[in-house]
Order: C-alpha cells, then structure tokens, then sequence
C-alpha cells in the first residue's frame, strides 16, 4: 500500500512544501526578535542595576567603614518601601548581612552568607538571573581594599509584558507573510502543474495508440522545452513504429531459428556428457582390474626380475591412459560447469618430497638438474585440493623436462601472506614457479598456449601431447583461487621458461597424523584386533575379485554381492563392518541400497564406502545424501583401500621388515648417456633404422613394437633400454637418438 505522500498530487506536495518553508522562515524571524528584544531588555536591567549598585556603594560606603548598620538599614528600608527592588542587602568584609531592603531580622547572623563572600571576593559585578528577577552585587571598596558589599533584586516583569506585546505584533504579520505565500505557492505550483496535466493527457492518448498528439506550452522555460521534446518524440515514434511492426516479423523468424539452434545445441551437450558418463565407466572398470591386479602381483615377492618389469611397463601404460581419459573428462567437467574442490588437510612438504622423488629418476636419464627450493616460511600442514595441486606441479615439470635436454629444471615454492578487505585474517597464498632451460616459448603463442588442444611450436616439434596439460593446470589454478602465467627467461625465447602460479590454502596449526607406510610393506594384520567383516559389492567380478585377494590375504573377513538387493541381505545375516559399494549395478544400485541399510532401526555402525567409475553423475553431494560415509573412484589404488581401512576402522597393519623386502629384483644399471645409445644405434641396418624413425615420429606404436622386436636381435640392451622409452610414450626422444644416415640427410 502506498503512503498517502506518495498520492498526493504534485500541486499539493508544491504547495505544502512552499508553506512548510515560509512557515519556517516566518518562525525562525520570530524567535530571532524575540531573542534580540530580550537580550535588548537584559542589558538595560543590568545597567540599571549598575547604576543602582554604584550609588548604594558610595552612599553606605563610609557607615560600612564604620559598621553603621541602622544607617544602611534605613537605606535598604526606603528601597523596598518604594518596590524600587525585590530584593538588597549589605555585607561586611566578612559576608554577613548588615542591612536588608525586606526582612530587618537577617541582620547581625554570626554566619557569614555565601552570595555576600562571593561579592566582597569578588572583582565585577555579579549577575544572577531569576525566573521573575535580576539579582546584582559588587563589592565595596575603600581604596583597594573591600570593607563590604551590597547586592539588589530588579524584578523582570516589565519584560514578559514587553515580549507578549511583540508575540501579537508578530502573530500578525506572521499571518499576513502566510496568506501570501499560501497564494504564491497556489499560482506557482498551477503554473507548473497545469502544463504536466496536459502531458498526461497527451501521454494517455499516445499510449492509448494515437501518435498525433502535440503539445503547446507557452511559458518559455523549461517545461515549453520538455514540451518541444515531447513532440519530438511522439514523432520520432510514429515514424518508427512502422519499421519495428516490419522488424517484429524478421525478429520472430530469428526467434524460432534460435530456439531450434539452442534445442539442437542441449541435445549435443546432454549426449556428450552422456557419452563422456559412459565412456567414463567402460574405461575405467577394465582399468580398475588391470592397475588393481597388477598392483597385487607386484606384491608377489616371488616374482623374477623380468616380470617385475613387466608389470611396470602394464602399469604405467594404465597410468598413462588413465591420465588421458582423465584429462579430457576434467576439461569435460570443466566446461560442464561441474569441477568442483575436493579439499583436505595434508603434507604439503611431502607432497613436494614425493613429486622430487618421481622426477629424480627422468633428471638422471635425461642428465638434467632438478632443483627444488622452498622457501623455509612455507607451512607444512595446509588444507586444499591436494590432487589437483599435485596434479598441476606433475604437468608443468613433465613439460619442463620433455623440452629440457640440458641445464635444470628447477621448482622454487614462495610463501606470502595477504589482508583481506573484508575480513580481519589474513590469506595465505601458496606460490609456485617452475623455470626450465630449454627453448622458451615464441612470442606470439604466450597469448593462446593456456588454451585447450593448442601446442607451442616446441610442442609440434617434440611430438605427443593432447594439448591439455596447460590448459587444465591453468583452470586447476583458478579453481583453488589463484591464477597461472608464463613467461620466457630474459623475455625471449632461447634461454627458456618460466611458469608460475598461485594458489589458496589453510594453514593448520596441528601435525597430522603420521601417513601410511609403503602398502607393499604391509603383510597383515596386528594381532588383538577384532576379525574385520568386510563386504564387497560389485557387479563386475574382476573388480570384486582384485579386492578380495588384496585383503583376504591379511585377514579380513569376505564376502561378495553382486547387487544391491543381495548386499541388503548379507548384511542383515552378517552385519560387516564395512561395505564397499559400487553405485551402478543392476536389481537395486549402491544408492538406495546404501539408504535402505542406513535406514535399517538397528543399524548403528557399518561404515559404507562408495566406490564408481562414473564421471559425472557420481555427484559428491549424492553420495552423502544417500548415506555414504566416504568414496573412492575406480581405479582404486591399494594405498586408497588401507587409507580407508585405517581412517573409518581404526585397522592396525603389520609391516615387513627391511631383510624382508628386498627381493631377487636386480637394481636397476644406471641409464646410459644419449651418446651412448646414439652409438649403439649407429651399428644397426640403417633400413631398420629408417623404420624406426619413421615409426616414432608417426607415433606408431604396432610399428614401434615390430621394430623393437627386430633390435632385440642385434643388441638386446639396447632393445630394452628402448622399449622403455616406448614405454613411457618417449617417442619423440626415440627419434631423436636416432643417428642421421646418408639414406635421409
């Protein structure tokens, strides 16, 4: 409902506002006159009790020497005989009353009165303003010397009488300067409101559909131009509203093409995301068996040395293709709008010793130094999205060593605090900076290289690569509250370059708890622990059976189900201690398998961990709601599993010792120089050679694999120094061993 203001016409409001202001004037003349009057008044009554103070001084001065008290009462007695004062008094030296003009029987009091002290200390006239009187008083003096003082009392009604006399005579003229302006404001608030009357009108009509309305305003101000302008308008109007009636035709045509581009774009978009869900889950099922089992067979200490490195090459394989299926799914997730921050508390000083150790190996091949500084403020313990921290240092080293072939690569970590606007704590900012001596980046490509399946020159050169890695290190970046840039050293290409970003995190101020040993280490349980119950739900037996001889082995109770419908139905005749639950199973799916057993009255302890190969519909938020206390995604890895044992069962493990885990592997012959190999190469056929370099640079790896077979017959070492590069996708350094013969100089 709107205030009875805001209604009000503007004629009312002009004229309201005008008499508030006259009336305010009007007031504020009032009370200054009134003011002035008695101020006027106030100093003629202190004059005039001056003037009677001087003469009462001098007349009793000599019978206050001499302490003629009838004298002075006599004086004092005629004075308020008359009503000349309301009130006189004389003091002596001391303060006490010698005389009084209205009750003799003050005189002679022993004490001395205190206004009478005030006076005779007193260097001025003392004026005491009463609600009906002026109380005055001075000392008297003899020379320099107070022998007394005298005080009287003028009354102030003459004043009230004089100001209700000038409160009349204003309240008249007052009145006219109202009824003036009360015209005034009338004939100015119509010579406005009348003209904006018209207009409405006018506006009414025009809304209405008539466009030939104009207006005609003689005042010559501003509302005759407002009305110059409004005709203008009313014409411009007219004059388009044709065109629009013709464009509203084009536009609706344009409308329905639109709609059908958006209908046909959602639908692309709901299939691919369909598909990447799909492809996600066939791609990482198999995964989940191949890792999985090979994770369980290198824990096999009876294994040769040949097999060891057999399931090394399987192992990184998987990696390798699990890293690119992940690599298009987080750009999927990214332009899905569907990457979200999976935080938590851990090492960051860890983190870094283990991401210098998977790289210390490739610096010795490749015989380049890694540096790694850290500066000694940086925290250990943080809290953020470790995965993808880890994530992005692994790509921009993997990059600075696939273009590095001498100097170092070098990882330099900074740590800086920043005071928020809004907030009293401060933000602690993690910074990072990967710098390389290889050949830099050209000029016009640091404007497009953060951008998706874009490669640097260096990068075609090289060979391999989706084109990914920098654009999702960069995306990562933002997503944990920094940013990312680049630059080549020296700001040109040739000297190398430099990546830097930065990120947010949460410093904690506790240690966390000690991690988990090496899961190889592990060979069962500690004794005095209850037999855990485990059950595992999946509908894939591969994935159910990499479980069962990963724990069964140490201990732990099994038992399996193949949907959801036969997990209710074990737990509620076995009651385990933990479920793994894969989410996408036929019958009844992990979901609201997980809520019917969370759901069960006298279910009060069985920890439920999810486990999916689903890239986008496993939303972290659904797995809570359906009761999950935790999830891990497929793959899993053997680290994960007796992490997750260890955090929801308090499971205590069994380590081999030092004896126990060395094993018949024979250590690994330090990698030789590329000269060496170079040499090696040299004494092959050059057709074969010829075939290889054709191979890798094609980034065959049937024909890679076919030639590799062939030099496993002439120089088996260097055979199998060579698949290791093949097998580490090393395609581009293979070609680049390669010597150069006649046959393709």
């Amino acid at each position: 409902m709107k205030r009875p203001w805001k209604q009000s016409p503007l004629a009312v409001k002009l004229t309201f506002i005008i008499m508030f202001i006259v009336v305010l004037v009007v007031a504020m003349l009032t009370v200054l006159s009134v003011r002035r009057e008695q101020q006027t008044f106030q100093r003629e009554l202190e004059q005039q009790a001056r003037l009677l103070l001087d003469t009462l001084a001098a007349s009793g001065a000599d019978s206050l020497y001499f302490l003629d008290a009838d004298f002075l009462q006599d004086l004092m007695h005629d004075l308020g005989q008359f009503n000349v004062v309301t009130f006189g008094r004389y003091y002596d030296a001391d303060g006490r009353i010698v005389a009084d003009a209205l009750d003799p029987n003050t005189r002679f009091s022993v004490t001395p009165n205190p206004f009478g002290q005030q006076l005779v200390q007193s260097e001025t006239t003392v004026y005491v303003w009463q609600a009906d009187q002026l109380i005055a008083g001075q000392a008297v003096r003899l020379g320099t010397r107070p022998i007394g003082a005298v005080s009287v009392g003028l009354p102030t009604a003459p004043l009230r009488a004089k100001l209700d006399a000038l409160g009349s005579q204003v309240t008249i003229v007052a009145s006219i300067v109202v009824l003036v302006g009360l015209t005034l404001a009338l004939l100015f608030s119509r010579s406005i409101t009348d003209p904006l009357q018209d207009m409405i009108k006018a506006t009414q009509r025009v809304r209405e559909g008539d466009l030939s309305q104009r207006l005609t305003i003689a005042s010559g101000d501003e509302l005759a131009q407002l009305g110059e302008h409004f005709n203008d308008m009313t014409a411009q109007l007219e004059a388009t509203l044709n065109q629009m009636e013709t464009e509203i035709e084009e536009r609706k045509r344009t409308q329905v093409e639109l709609e059908a581009a958006k209908e046909a774009a959602e639908a692309a978009n709901r299939a691919k995301s369909t598909f990447l869900a799909n492809m996600s889950h066939e791609l990482r099922t198999p995964l989940n068996a191949i890792l999985g089992f090979s994770e369980l067979m290198a824990r096999d200490r009876t294994i040769s040395a040949q097999q060891q490195e057999n399931l090394q090459v399987i192992s990184r394989s998987g990696e390798h293709l699990l890293g690119l299926i992940n690599q298009v799914l987080d750009m999927s997730k990214i332009e899905a709008g569907r990457m979200t921050l999976s935080e938590r508390d851990f090492d960051l000083h860890r983190l870094l010793a283990d991401v210098e150790t998977m790289f210390q190996l490739k610096a010795q091949e490749k015989q380049v130094q890694l540096i790694i500084e850290r500066h000694p403020e940086v925290p250990q313990h943080v809290r953020a999205d470790e995965m993808k921290l880890r994530q992005i240092l692994i790509n921009l080293l993997n990059n600075a060593f696939k273009f590095t072939d001498a100097g170092y690569v070098m990882l330099r970590v900074d740590y800086r605090q920043e005071t928020a606007v809004s907030s009293a704590s401060p933000i602690h900012i993690l910074l990072f900076t990967v710098e390389d001596t290889g050949p830099g980046i050209e000029p016009q490509e640091l404007a497009v290289l953060f951008d998706a399946f874009v490669q640097a020159k260096a990068g075609r050169d090289y060979g391999g690569g989706t084109g990914l890695g920098l654009s999702l290190s960069r995306q990562f970046a933002q997503l944990l509250g920094g940013d990312m840039t680049v630059r080549n050293v020296q700001d040109k290409p040739g000297h190398g370059a430099i990546f830097q970003f930065r990120v947010r995190v949460e410093v904690l101020e506790e240690n966390l708890p000690s991690p988990l040993r090496h899961v190889n280490d592990i060979i069962g349980l500690e004794p005095g622990q209850p037999i855990y119950r485990l059950l595992i739900v999946d509908d894939n037996r591969d994935n159910r059976q990499m479980l069962v001889r990963l724990l069964a082995p140490l201990g732990f109770a099994i038992r399996q189900a193949e949907n959801g419908q036969e997990a209710i139905e074990v737990w509620q005749a076995w009651r385990p201690h933990l479920i793994w639950m894969d989410l996408h199973m036929p019958v009844l799916n992990g979901y609201e398998a997980t809520r019917r057993i969370k759901n069960m009255p006298d279910n009060q302890e069985t920890v439920i961990i999810a486990t999916t190969a689903t890239a986008f519909s496993a939303n972290v938020d659904d797995i809570s709601d359906s009761g999950c206390d935790d999830f891990v995604r497929k793959p899993v890895q053997a680290n994960e599993i007796f992490a997750v044992l260890q955090q929801h069962l308090g499971v205590r493990y069994v380590y081999a010792e030092e004896d126990e885990r060395d094993t018949a592997v024979s250590p690994i012959p330090p990698s030789p120089s590329d000269s060496d190999l170079t040499a090696a190469l040299a004494a092959l056929p050059p057709d074969l050679l010829d075939a290889l370099r054709q191979a890798a640079l094609q980034t065959n790896m049937t024909a890679v694999s076919t030639c590799l077979n062939q030099i496993q017959k002439y120089d088996p070492p260097l055979a199998r120094k060579l698949r290791n590069l093949a097998d580490d996708f090393e395609y581009d350094k293979i070609a680049a061993l390669l010597p150069i013969h006649p046959s393709v100089a």
